[in-house]
């Protein structure tokens, strides 16, 4: 059995991808896509606030007679705040899994254990796996086709030049 994935930077390339992967003869049961979520900052995204969000450069107080800003009322351990990430509550390893049946689609969510089980069960090499969950981390979306009698060279041509198009 061959299988093939293929990375694309946003969900509706890859949705594209799979869309003339369909129109070119592989049963929508042989596909998979799954999608990831970048690591938020909340240092750079406003924040529920007093009557509103406050922006990241919003004043929060003062200490030692100088303004604190939002994003940097955190603080750090080791380091200059500014140049670390800072996580909330919302940070989780999210990664939705959709199949398709017919015109219809089941998805479900899973973290980044799950989404390597799913790709170690396929017959891809342990390096491919790891790509994959690399770009799922980094907010990507990857393609994941089971070629049972479809032509590899088709399929990966399939796969490829809806990519061109982003």
């Amino acid at each position: 059995m061959t299988t093939l994935s293929n990375a694309y930077p946003t969900e509706a390339a890859a949705r594209r991808a799979i869309e003339a992967l369909r129109d070119g003869g592989i049963h929508e049961r042989d596909i998979r896509l799954l999608t990831g979520r970048e690591p938020r900052d909340v240092r750079r995204e406003p924040v529920g606030g007093f009557a509103g969000p406050a922006g990241p450069a919003a004043p929060m107080g003062t200490y030692a007679n100088g303004t604190v800003l939002r994003r940097q009322g955190a603080g750090a351990f080791a380091g200059d705040p500014d140049q670390q990430r800072q996580g909330s509550f919302a940070d989780t390893d999210r990664i939705t899994i959709v199949r398709y049946d017919g015109d219809a689609e089941r998805a479900r969510v899973t973290g980044l254990r799950g989404a390597r089980r799913l790709l170690s069960r396929a017959p891809l090499d342990h390096h491919a796996v790891g790509r994959a969950i690399d770009e799922l981390q980094l907010g990507r979306a990857v393609v994941l086709v089971d070629l049972r009698g479809s032509r590899p060279e088709s399929a990966q041509a399939q796969l490829e030049q809806p990519k061109r198009v982003v």
